[in-house]
């Protein structure tokens, strides 16, 4: 049973995502730290480079969706963007000064975050049959997660800013091998459409208030966490939380989500995805107004539990709903504009803007992040009382 689990499409896509999560779990805590202690950068610096390659998926992920609806291997997007990330990171550590750091940062960030859609849709396709399903697959994602989250802190803790740093370079070496070994997934196209009819089909759901409404709601509650990926690990550190233990408060967060999504298939099936990210809205709300109260340990680990809901309640309704609105013919181009149009530039404008609001205020910053998930919490509300906002129940 597990040699044939070995070979299905499915568990190699699940270890792509695994190899992707492994290298995230430390490259969102501790690059902000390693650009602060090692590069000497700004709050206001950090940020813009944590958001350049969000902001520009809004052009350029159209464009990726485009590209990649013409190849005849869905396995490309994803191989290419590995390699190109990993020759960024590499390029990026003996770079010293703001705008050439910039640049390799955005070329890197860009395609690594770009691969997320990709993944997504290919586990959505391969988990539709056979013995693994999406939320296994994702919760085991998290697990990796984890792994990166505790592995950064202890390099952290034994070798500065410097070994977590390694961690994701080398992770994104591993990524690329197990990009290369991904089943050949041909596509197989009654016609073939041009790269620019291909473009006007992804551009085309822009024009539906289904899909901008989701847009919005489920983006602007996965923005409200642009304060804690980027300055969290900062505020925690100058409030005397030791860098070992940091890690292990990010990885809580996540063992939570991924508690919730190991149960989601289960347990959650009744709900429908606009209720998911309802949910997720609310636990923001509650998550970030505790956090800019600047709380002891005590109460931040509870808090971090709420994960669950502000990160992965608010994914699996997002995807539910795409899945069920789009199936398998246009997932994967829906995937790629909803995290285009969606998750990269509202994140990004949030982190954006969450560098002067940490210069300025520190842990006070997260007041701002409770209004975007108010905000996304009242959009959310308004999907649901749609026609359409019942799908996404399993």
């Amino acid at each position: 049973m597990r040699v044939k689990l070995a070979n299905t499409a499915a568990f190699r896509v699940m270890l792509v995502m695994c190899a992707n999560f492994a290298v995230l779990g430390a490259l969102v805590p501790y690059l902000p730290v390693w650009l602060s202690r090692e590069k000497h950068l700004t709050g206001a610096e950090i940020g813009l480079i944590l958001a350049t390659a969000n902001i520009a998926r809004v052009v350029l992920g159209p464009l990726a969706a485009a590209w990649a609806e013409g190849l005849k291997d869905r396995r490309t997007p994803l191989l290419v963007f590995a390699v190109v990330a990993l020759i960024g990171y590499v390029a990026l550590a003996p770079l010293q000064g703001f705008f050439p750091i910039l640049v390799v940062a955005f070329a890197a960030g860009l395609c690594f975050q770009g691969m997320v859609p990709f993944m997504e849709a290919a586990a959505l396709r391969t988990t539709q049959t056979g013995p693994l399903n999406y939320a296994t697959a994702r919760g085991f994602s998290s697990v990796a997660f984890i792994v990166g989250n505790l592995v950064g802190g202890a390099l952290l803790a034994a070798f500065g800013a410097w070994g977590p740093f390694g961690w994701i370079v080398g992770g994104c070496a591993v990524l690329v091998l197990t990009s290369l070994w991904l089943k050949r997934e041909p596509v197989v196209r009654s016609e073939t459409l041009s790269f620019g009819d291909r473009l006007r089909d992804g551009l085309n759901l822009l024009k539906e208030p289904r899909f901008i409404l989701l847009a919005l709601s489920a983006g602007l509650i996965q923005a409200s966490h642009g304060f804690y990926y980027g300055f969290a690990s900062l505020v925690w550190l100058e409030a005397g939380v030791s860098r070992d233990v940091v890690g292990s408060i990010w990885a809580f967060a996540v063992v939570a989500e991924t508690i919730f999504l190991f149960l989601s298939a289960r347990y959650l099936g009744r709900f429908s995805g606009a209720v998911l990210i309802i949910a997720g809205g609310l636990g923001g709300i509650i998550r970030w107004s505790v956090y800019a109260t600047s709380p002891s340990l005590a109460l931040i680990l509870p808090m971090q539990a709420f994960h669950a809901l502000t990160f992965a309640s608010t994914h699996i309704g997002s995807v539910r709903l795409i899945q069920a609105w789009y199936g398998d013919s246009r997932g994967t181009t829906a995937q790629t504009m909803f995290a285009s149009i969606a998750l990269a530039p509202l994140t990004g404008l949030a982190t954006l803007g969450s560098g002067p609001l940490y210069d300025q205020f520190k842990a006070g910053g997260f007041l701002a992040m409770a209004a975007l998930a108010l905000i996304g919490t009242g959009l959310a509300v308004t999907l649901r009382l749609s026609r359409h906002g019942k799908a996404g129940m399993l």
